[in-house]
């Protein structure tokens, strides 16, 4: 039985060790002791004394005190973060403009990407293939237009229209949204062309409708700066009565088309020399006739046809119906503007007819057009005195032309001086492209010592048809030049797609270079001059055809450069 009734477990313990609380030698109070000391309870149930009331008010002084840190603490910080927030913006902002004008700075010493400065006025690279891709589309006839107006040449067209432009500005001559779709359907018509087609070529040359809305209000403006500045004339009826003269097939004429066709021939054929036997041709011309498009009838012809159309797309010119011989005109006079026929025999071999415009039979009196003539000669009379007026405006224009991806310009005084040739030289040696890897060995040339320029590719290669056509009207332009020598090889058929000859065998020499990619390695493969080369596309992901197109001219025109700098040297 415990004795020591009252007091607590420890207590009684030490007791019984004979140790006494308030002995000098006693251990301190135990944890469960100190736990144990209870205030003094008043009757109540309320603590007693000043102890008791000085412990309560220093608990809610402490935790005053410490609500009261925390909430300046977070005043404090939360200050800081605004004023570190605006400053950092303050930052990115003076940073930015800095950027955007280290940026303009570095444009503005960069004329490589300008190709002409019009009374201050800046015309880049981009902007000048653009125009003059909307000029081929809407023109109609893109292949005839590129071969007689090239990227160069248009540019002194160009300048001519920016010149009208500007002075049409001084001028106050606008036109309207409705007036300039009203512009553009007259020309889609005049063209030949819907406007599905339209937005389709469009498209494949990474142009927009909003693109070509400006060409055309563009051609407004200058339409009416020209009618108000020399639209005040008079056409006689006597002139209009010798213009009617001149003219009468227009106005009086049976039915007739404009048409191409691909030839076939085989050694029956009458006027076509061919080794192929009859039913030969015929499965060559089934064969072609399951690969011919309105897109691809142009490039087809050079490679398969085997008369001497085939060089100029096999143009036929206007066929007026009872021209052709019966088999031909039955077939061709069937189909509407834009159709291409199933394969046609005729003594001539096998044709594959495409319509490009069609007319119906005419047969209109002087009276009836005389309206319109006198229009037609207005028209005439003003675009005469338009151009004469256009260059007068360059006479005395600040006029400075930069070559293609050049980095020095030329004023255009001194362009006449030295003549035009010399200002197509001027062109960066110091190039960086985008696309395209330096390699570390010499240019490779012809006999002429033209450097040599090769595209390899697959017909049923997706990205190969996406570049195909871009590349070819690029090199072809520096070849007709007489600049660079150029081959497109399709590695399935051996065939030089570039030339209107069916060959069947790839030079030991320029498979010597597609190996440099693997003999077996992917395509499109692009070699310009051995010096630069690439796998794939550069720009497909974007669409961008304008970027491809001034990439590979940027290379073409580098490696003219390399090597007119090595003649030097010599």
């Amino acid at each position: 039985m415990n004795s020591f009734k009252g007091t607590s477990g420890n207590e009684a313990a030490r007791r019984k060790r004979g140790i006494k609380r308030n002995s000098a030698e006693a251990y301190p109070p135990s944890l469960s002791e100190l736990r144990q000391v209870r205030p003094a309870i008043h009757p109540c149930g309320k603590p007693q004394g000043i102890l008791a009331k000085a412990n309560k008010k220093g608990r809610g002084l402490i935790i005053f005190t410490a609500v009261l840190v925390f909430i300046i603490l977070y005043v404090i910080i939360g200050l800081k973060t605004v004023l570190y927030a605006g400053n950092q913006g303050q930052d990115v902002i003076r940073n930015k403009e800095k950027e955007d004008i280290r940026a303009s700075k570095e444009q503005s010493n960069d004329k490589s990407s300008i190709a002409a400065e019009v009374n201050g006025q800046t015309v880049t690279n981009r902007e000048l293939l653009k125009h003059y891709n909307l000029f081929l589309i809407i023109s109609g006839r893109p292949e005839e237009e590129g071969k007689s107006t090239t990227l160069e040449s248009y540019l002194d067209t160009y300048i001519l229209r920016l010149l009208l432009l500007q002075k049409a500005e001084k001028m106050g001559i606008s036109a309207g949204r409705d007036e300039v779709e009203n512009e553009k359907n007259i020309s889609l018509i005049k063209a030949g062309l819907t406007e599905e087609v339209f937005s389709k070529n469009l498209l494949k040359a990474g142009l927009a409708m909003d693109d070509a809305d400006r060409y055309f209000e563009n051609s407004l403006i200058i339409d009416r700066l020209g009618d108000k500045k020399f639209g005040d004339i008079k056409i006689s009826d006597e002139d209009c009565r010798e213009s009617y003269s001149k003219r009468n097939e227009y106005f009086n004429h049976p039915e007739k088309i404009t048409a191409r066709h691909i030839l076939i021939c085989h050694k029956q054929s009458q006027g076509c020399i061919s080794n192929l036997t009859l039913q030969e041709a015929k499965e060559r011309a089934e064969y072609v006739r399951k690969l011919v498009t309105p897109d691809n009838f142009f490039r087809l012809v050079k490679r398969f046809s085997m008369d001497k159309t085939g060089s100029s797309g096999g143009d036929l010119g206007d066929i007026y119906k009872g021209q052709a011989i019966p088999a031909f005109e039955k077939a061709a006079f069937n189909l509407d503007a834009g159709e291409i026929s199933d394969i046609v025999e005729t003594d001539f071999g096998y044709h594959i007819i495409y319509v490009t415009g069609k007319q119906e039979a005419r047969a209109i009196t002087f009276e009836e057009a005389k309206e319109s003539i006198k229009k037609d000669l207005k028209e005439e009379h003003i675009n005469s005195e338009l151009h004469s007026y256009s260059e007068q405006l360059r006479k005395e224009a600040n006029i400075i032309k930069y070559a293609v991806a050049g980095d020095k310009g030329i004023k255009e005084a001194e362009i006449n001086a030295q003549g035009a040739q010399e200002s197509a030289n001027i062109i960066s040696s110091g190039n960086k492209f985008q696309t395209f890897v330096k390699m570390g060995i010499d240019i490779c040339t012809n006999d002429k010592g033209l450097p040599v320029v090769i595209l390899f590719s697959e017909s049923g290669c997706s990205h190969c048809k996406w570049i195909g056509a871009t590349f070819d009207a690029v090199v072809m332009e520096y070849v007709k030049r007489g600049l660079i020598e150029a081959h497109h090889y399709d590695i399935e058929t051996n065939d030089d797609l570039l030339t209107s000859d069916l060959e069947t065998k790839i030079p030991l020499k320029y498979l010597k270079i597609k190996n440099q990619s693997g003999p077996s390695g992917p395509v499109p493969y692009f070699n310009f001059g051995c010096r630069y080369d690439r796998i794939g596309n550069g720009y497909q992901g974007q669409d961008d055809l304008l970027a491809e197109e001034t990439e590979m001219r940027n290379v073409i025109d580098a490696l003219l450069t390399e090597i007119n700098e090595v003649r030097k040297l010599k």
